[in-house]
């Protein structure tokens, strides 16, 4: 016996069922990566306790994804996950179908619409011009198709979009941070729209259950990187189209979406702090010879900011850059190890920090090069953004580290400008 299609419970549309394909596709390659290549728990113990691995290497192993990861690989080798294999075959699927479709059975559980609920995202302005609504998701695949009635894919929208949402977010930056250099603002609005981010945005707003394509599994799934990233995008432009080309409803918009991330980088990089570390060794309050007092910040405070410091700091001067935290001295006070370290970019000491352990004192003494010498962070970082135009890159320090701390001689390199 037939029964009715209730599409108040179920939201199917021909892009939905594409994605839940795509979805699976994306599941069953995932499973399959991991188990195969990814690393066990066994793996990270014994990586943990090399002493041949960086701690930069360790600390990312030890991510939750990664640790999530080796916990799914060590089920897996136990066996545990015999049944998730199975169930990963698409010919098992097929298999189930056959048998229940012998017999039925009734459900008390109810099938609620599909929503996104964008938690802590503010509301997302409409587009009310339906052709230009209908555009933003029109895949270039499915543009001129006799399904639909839109003769043109979201690209120009997106072309335009991304033009938007750079100017909207460069302006935000330059407004926010009247202190920092080109270089950095650059990198700050790099990170700030990011393709990783854009999705992130797109699927919370469930733009990719609106998507209209043509592609078949296999290209979808190559697309996807970059799919949803482009239809915010598209968005963006398609609402700047129906504003009059006018920013009132986008600029308020995408300064709350961004400001979690603004305000991240405002924590980690106070403008409240002293702009550089530049001792004069002719003064009679030389900061260099307090650094073991100074720079001693209490295991109470230090917070999520300084923890994440030198991830943030790699990620700002990545790859031209490499900080390296250099161990300078390791003192055994009753019983109480504290190890003093270094954080060195191009030769050159940008930070210093005493910790009860290497990793913290290396954490601290980048969050002192994040905090007290951002003018230096800074120059490296506009010497990169120099060096992707073939600009000139800063001659390296050769100065020993602990005369550098003793004597003061930090800034060897000036800004490139």
């Amino acid at each position: 016996m037939s029964t009715k299609f209730d599409s108040e419970k179920i939201d199917i549309t021909y892009g939905r069922l594409f994605q839940l394909k795509k979805d699976f596709h994306d599941l069953e390659h995932s499973f399959e990566n991991i188990t195969k290549f990814g690393l066990n728990l066994a793996d990270i113990k014994q990586l943990n306790q090399s002493e041949d691995v960086p701690e930069e290497i360790k600390e990312v192993t030890n991510h939750p994804s990664i640790m999530a990861a080796a916990n799914l690989k060590t089920a897996y080798q136990r066996g545990s996950l015999n049944n998730m294999a199975g169930l990963l075959n698409p010919s098992t699927a097929i298999e189930t179908k056959k048998s229940n479709s012998s017999s039925s059975s009734t459900s008390s559980s109810k099938l609620d619409k599909y929503t996104i609920d964008p938690k802590g995202l503010p509301q997302l302005p409409n587009i009310e011009n339906r052709r230009i609504y209908q555009t933003v998701f029109i895949h270039s695949s499915a543009a001129n198709s006799t399904k639909y009635d839109v003769h043109e894919s979201y690209e120009r929208l997106e072309f335009l979009g991304d033009s938007v949402l750079n100017n909207v977010i460069s302006v935000l930056l330059f407004t926010k941070f009247p202190e920092y250099q080109e270089g950095l603002l650059t990198e700050l609005r790099s990170i700030i729209v990011c393709n990783k981010n854009l999705t992130q945005w797109s699927l919370a707003y469930g733009f990719d259950r609106n998507l209209v394509s043509n592609l078949n599994l296999l290209e979808q799934n190559m697309a996807h990187k970059k799919l949803y990233g482009d239809i915010f995008e598209a968005y963006v432009g398609g609402l700047y189209l129906d504003s009059n080309r006018e920013l009132h409803k986008i600029t308020p918009w995408l300064t709350r979406l961004a400001s979690p991330i603004i305000e991240k980088f405002a924590s980690l990089n106070p403008v409240e702090q002293v702009p550089t570390f530049i001792p004069n060794i002719t003064s009679e309050s030389n900061p260099v010879q307090q650094d073991l007092t100074k720079y001693d910040i209490s295991a109470e405070v230090l917070s999520a900011k300084v923890k994440h410091c030198k991830e943030d700091l790699y990620v700002l001067l990545n790859p031209m850059f490499v900080p390296s935290y250099e161990l300078l001295e390791k003192l055994d006070a009753e019983h109480k190890p504290t190890f003093r370290v270094a954080c060195v970019v191009n030769g050159e000491v940008l930070g210093v920090a005493i910790a009860g352990n290497k990793k913290d004192a290396g954490s601290k003494a980048a969050y002192d090069a994040l905090t007290n010498n951002k003018q230096k962070v800074d120059k490296y970082a506009a010497y990169k953004t120099l060096a992707k135009r073939g600009g000139p890159t800063p001659l390296v320090v050769t100065t020993p580290i602990e005369i550098q701390i003793a004597q003061g001689i930090y800034d060897t390199n000036p800004m490139p400008y």
